[in-house]
């Protein structure tokens, strides 16, 4: 059984941190790749917090805009692909309200598939934590099963 921990363990760090890696640089280039996107008007249709509670409560923006490219209707809620974490729900209430509905806001588009959009171009940097984190965890799970 211990064989098997000992195994397990380690795969599963190498697992976890080549998932937050990936999902890491998902975000880190699609949100490097919208700061040459072309923009257009949006209309917020709503906006909302979420609060995902847990051992350190986060907000989260839940927001749903409309905008047209080219005559046809598309519908969005991307805020942006590097999403920061917000710890107290004052900070999230300054970022609602940008996205008041009713009011019409630019929004980015993705100029081959108008149907991906951003409202927020945010810092790809950001991203790079994730990225960091995840070659901690791959690289703990590595060195666990090294010296086994």
């Amino acid at each position: 059984m211990k064989d098997v921990i000992d195994i397990l363990l380690p795969v599963v760090f190498i697992g976890m941190g080549a998932a937050l890696c990936g999902v890491a640089l998902w975000a880190f280039v699609r949100s490097a790749q919208a700061r040459n996107w072309p923009a257009t008007s949006a209309r917020v249709l709503s906006s909302e917090v979420r609060r995902k509670p847990g051992r350190h409560t986060r907000y989260e923006p839940v927001i749903a805009y409309e905008y047209s490219v080219e005559g046809k209707s598309y519908s969005g809620s991307t805020v942006a692909f590097v999403q920061p974490i917000y710890s107290r729900e004052e900070q999230m209430q300054r970022v609602l309200s940008r996205y008041v509905p009713g009011t019409t806001v630019p929004v980015h588009y993705h100029p081959r598939k108008p149907s991906v959009s951003t409202l927020e171009l945010g810092n790809p940097l950001h991203a790079l934590f994730g990225v960091v984190v995840g070659v901690l965890f791959a690289g703990a799970g590595w060195w666990f099963l090294a010296h086994r």
